[in-house]
């Protein structure tokens, strides 16, 4: 079974893989383990846990110019451990962004999208089908 990862995109389309039951610090430090190199990123920005499970979480540290997460049209500012979903787009500051995608579940929605448009076309065949009998032949 393979391991379960985590993708940060950085802004250009870098990324960093992060590998399960691992908590990662983001900031400007050299002892992070993301490292931002932006005069708008705290030293110790936030923190990011990804859980055996599949699910990840973040916090702010206490950083000056905030944590914010950019979920659809919603911002939510990070004042406590939040969960992240696929394609929330994470600003450490109003500066500098990173976007969370989570490979499992998106290929799980995939899948999922690709099963009920099966479902779909069957249900047109079917309806298709049954449209153009011949009268004469039921």
């Amino acid at each position: 079974m393979p391991k379960k990862q985590i993708k940060l995109r950085h802004p250009g389309g870098a990324a960093n893989l992060i590998p399960a039951n691992q908590i990662f610090t983001i900031g400007r430090n050299l002892d992070c383990n993301i490292k931002i190199l932006e005069k708008h990123v705290s030293g110790h920005h936030a923190t990011l846990e990804h859980r055996e499970d599949g699910t990840a979480y973040i916090w702010d540290n206490k950083s000056k110019n905030g944590t914010y997460i950019k979920r659809g049209e919603e911002i939510i500012e990070i004042n406590e451990k939040t969960q992240l979903f696929p394609k929330d787009v994470i600003y450490l500051s109003t500066k500098y962004s990173l976007t969370y995608e989570n490979k499992e579940n998106t290929e799980a929605k995939k899948n999922l999208e690709c099963k009920k448009r099966q479902r779909d076309t069957e249900y047109d065949l079917e309806k298709e089908i049954q449209e153009n009998i011949n009268p004469q032949t039921r």
